[in-house]
């Protein structure tokens, strides 16, 4: 019961440096410094979303729709488009530089990490993807 109520106060104090947008070192909570791609082996475009999170809860649907066939083609390259929880998947966000819930991120093969900050729609997602792409 204890671990359970540690866990939880840690969880608190995480989700508040991100609100007030504290950073230390060079964990999660920095920004988009780095490059982050490094390794990949296809422009993946990725929502990562926290099921308690109100935005990803309203985000959710649209992206969904968009990430629906798990590939676009832009400019004539293939894009892997998925979503992600951290919450559920902790792996797949190690060495990310997420800001907060939702984060959009492009990764390319050349080792860019773009966010994508506008429109939370399927025209929005691909206005982004062909400019960056």
């Amino acid at each position: 019961m204890i671990l359970l109520a540690l866990a939880v106060v840690a969880v608190l104090g995480l989700v508040s440096m991100y609100g007030l947008g504290i950073s230390y070192g060079r964990g999660i909570l920095q920004g988009f410094q780095s490059g982050g791609g490094a390794g990949v082996t296809q422009e993946t475009f990725t929502m990562y979303y926290a099921d308690w999170c109100g935005h990803c809860q309203a985000a959710k649907p649209g992206f969904t729709e968009f990430s629906k066939n798990g590939t676009v083609t832009v400019n004539g390259k293939s894009c892997a488009v998925r979503m992600i929880s951290p919450e559920h998947n902790p792996e797949a966000v190690a060495g990310k530089n997420l800001k907060g819930y939702p984060s959009f991120l492009l990764e390319t093969t050349d080792g860019k990490t773009v966010e994508y900050t506008g429109e939370r729609s399927t025209d929005g997602y691909m206005r982004f993807l062909e400019a960056n792409l």
